[in-house]
C-alpha cells in the first residue's frame, strides 16, 4: 500500500510546527534571560505559563510526528503505541487546561481583580477529542486482530 500524500504533507507541516515551536522557545529562554525584573507576580505567573505551555506543545508535535511516522514508515498506524501517543496527548492538554484554570485565574486576580478566563476550555475540548480518538483507535485495532485471524 502506498503511503498517503496527506501523511507526506502533515509531516511537513509538523516539521515546521516543531520548528517554530522551537524558535519560539529559544525566543522565550532569551526574553526571560535579558529580562532585568518582573514587575508583578501576576507578570511572572505569565511569563512562567508561557514556558509551560511551549514545552507542552513541543512534546504533543513529537508525539504527533511519531503517530505520522507509523503511517509513513511503518504503514500501519493501527497499533497500541499510537494509542498510548493519543493518551499522553490528551493528557498533556488536560494538563495544560487545568493549569491555565488555576494559574491564569491567579495571575488575573491578581492584576486584574477578575480571575475568570475561559481560554482553558479550548485546551480541556481538545484533550477530549484527542482522546475520543485513541478509543477509536484502539476499537479499531481490535477489529483489525479480529479480521486477521479469520482469514
Amino acid at each position: 500500500m502506498k503511503t498517503p500524500e496527506s501523511a507526506k504533507y502533515l509531516n511537513v507541516l509538523l516539521n515546521f510546527l516543531g520548528l517554530l515551536v522551537i524558535l519560539s522557545l529559544i525566543g522565550f529562554i532569551s526574553h526571560v534571560v535579558t529580562m532585568e525584573s518582573v514587575v508583578g507576580v501576576g507578570n511572572l505567573i505569565l511569563t512562567f505559563y508561557g514556558g509551560i505551555y511551549l514545552l507542552a506543545l513541543l512534546i504533543v508535535v513529537v508525539i504527533l510526528k511519531r503517530v505520522v511516522g507509523t503511517i509513513i514508515f511503518a504503514r500501519n498506524p493501527l497499533v497500541e503505541e499510537n494509542v498510548i501517543r493519543f493518551r499522553r496527548a490528551a493528557y498533556i492538554f488536560f494538563a495544560l487546561g487545568t493549569f491555565e484554570f488555576i494559574v491564569i485565574g491567579i495571575a488575573r486576580m491578581v492584576t486584574e481583580g477578575n480571575p475568570f478566563s475561559f481560554g482553558f476550555v479550548f485546551s480541556l475540548f481538545i484533550g477530549c477529542i484527542i482522546l475520543v480518538l485513541a478509543d477509536v483507535f484502539k476499537f479499531a485495532i481490535k477489529i483489525k486482530e479480529e479480521n486477521d485471524l479469520t482469514v
